[in-house]
């Protein structure tokens, strides 16, 4: 909920796994007046996330809010293998956690050839993946026995 808004132009919600390198997830237009707005992520996280907010002023100045940790307890979830964001966009990173260890990476193409084999340190739930040498796509992602879709953008 906001209290002012002169000059503002939009707010950017930032994501982060570890609490220091954040990524954009999300951009919403201000109303101009204090106002309640609500963001709904795709993607239902595992364990520690972080987020902040950048508010963006007309100008093109802004200003980061604090840092808010969100707790997420799935131990009832059938789905222990996530990846955030999906679909990636431009910056071609993604984050994977697992609530068991990682271990092997693939990523196939729509025709079942593999494109990329990662292997993940010893004993980690999570990684993150830099995406860059591959194209627009619909892609299949695999690691423990899970598969799930990764769609890459423009």
């Amino acid at each position: 909920e906001t209290s002012s808004e002169i000059n503002s132009s939009h707010f950017v919600i930032e994501y982060s796994a570890d609490g220091r390198d954040f990524d954009p997830v999300s951009v919403v237009e201000t109303f101009g007046t204090a106002h309640t707005y609500e963001v709904q992520l795709d993607e239902r996280l595992l364990s520690n996330n972080y987020f902040r907010l950048k508010m963006v002023d007309l100008d093109g100045s802004y200003e980061y809010s604090d840092i808010h940790t969100l707790t997420s307890d799935c131990s009832g979830s059938t789905e222990d293998f996530q990846i955030f964001p999906n679909p990636v966009g431009a910056a071609r990173r993604i984050h994977i956690r697992q609530q068991k260890p990682l271990h092997i990476i693939k990523i196939l193409d729509i025709t079942g050839r593999e494109v990329l084999n990662s292997q993940a340190g010893d004993g980690s739930y999570a990684l993150d993946l830099f995406l860059d040498d591959l194209k627009a796509g619909i892609y299949l992602i695999s690691s423990g026995g899970r598969t799930q879709r990764l769609v890459i953008s423009e």
